[in-house]
């Protein structure tokens, strides 16, 4: 490994740092490694071409969002899991001559995440090569893949700023704003009151008012319940209103933002308002 690509890494995290009084070196730490990792998926043809990235980090570098997250989702469309748990393991360890290491990969089925189940590629990492004594010692990191979650051409090519000044972007390939929303709508509906993803609920504060393009939000949110037989709510808000979020309110604090964060009872508020909106709008593309 470059000791002075190494020397770079950790000179533009200080800086990062000194720049920035709202993050701490752990989380750029967290930001660099995972946008590392990422580019060695993506350096991968295959799994360039059949993974779609989802989830919080998404949302960090490509939605604005302030919440803090340190994994990463995807989804992986029409290629096995055997092919994905080969190609995983390979390309984390491809020295890409950017300061990162990564090892110690432990692959978990996660059986009950959605129709088709999923994996979870738990890994240590360093930047710069640990010594071989202390790898289990190292912070880890983890990716879930999922499998046919959702139905393929659903995708949108992006780039991804590096946190690093100078690195070039990266591009892949992300879910649209629209179908994430759509996505934790449904969630949210589903799971009623037993719901305790308090992160949805931030997210969707956040997202809502971002999706300007107001038919493509009707036809995601279609969609999804559709692909997932579940009856549209005659009205999000309203039921919502009915929901007890007790566990909801507990989870909040599990919450981390790189700013300052609103109570639940604002936020709780904030997304009734904008399920309204989103109400209005359903009501107003589909008829």
């Amino acid at each position: 490994m470059n000791t002075e690509t190494v020397k770079k890494v950790l000179r533009g995290i200080r800086r990062i740092v000194e720049q920035n009084e709202k993050l701490s070196i752990n989380e750029v730490r967290i930001i660099v490694a995972l946008e590392r990792a990422i580019a060695r998926l993506i350096h991968d043809r295959v799994l360039q071409k059949h993974l779609i990235f989802k989830g919080g980090f998404v949302l960090l570098k490509n939605y604005d969002s302030s919440r803090f997250t340190r994994d990463v989702d995807a989804l992986a469309l029409a290629i096995s899991k055997e092919k994905i748990s080969e190609l995983v393991g390979e390309v984390l360890s491809v020295d890409l001559d950017d300061g990162l290491w990564f090892g110690d990969l432990k692959v978990n089925e996660l059986t009950e995440a959605g129709q088709y189940g999923a994996y979870r590629f738990g890994f240590a990492f360093q930047i710069g090569e640990p010594e071989q004594k202390k790898i289990h010692n190292l912070a880890r990191l983890h990716i879930d893949i999922g499998f046919s979650d959702r139905v393929s051409g659903i995708h949108a090519d992006s780039k991804m700023i590096p946190i690093l000044k100078g690195d070039p972007p990266l591009c892949w390939n992300i879910y649209p704003l629209e179908y994430i929303v759509a996505e934790k709508l449904h969630t949210l509906i589903q799971r009623g009151s037993a719901n305790s993803r308090a992160k949805d609920i931030f997210d969707l504060v956040h997202l809502i008012p971002k999706c300007v393009d107001k038919k493509a939000l009707v036809a995601a949110v279609q969609n999804v319940f559709d692909h997932r037989k579940a009856p549209l709510p005659k009205s999000f808000a309203e039921t919502i209103v009915g929901i007890d979020n007790v566990f909801l309110t507990q989870g909040w604090p599990s919450v981390k933002t790189l700013a300052s964060k609103p109570s639940f009872e604002e936020t709780w508020q904030s997304l009734i308002t904008f399920l309204a909106g989103v109400d209005g709008t359903m009501i107003s593309y589909r008829s």
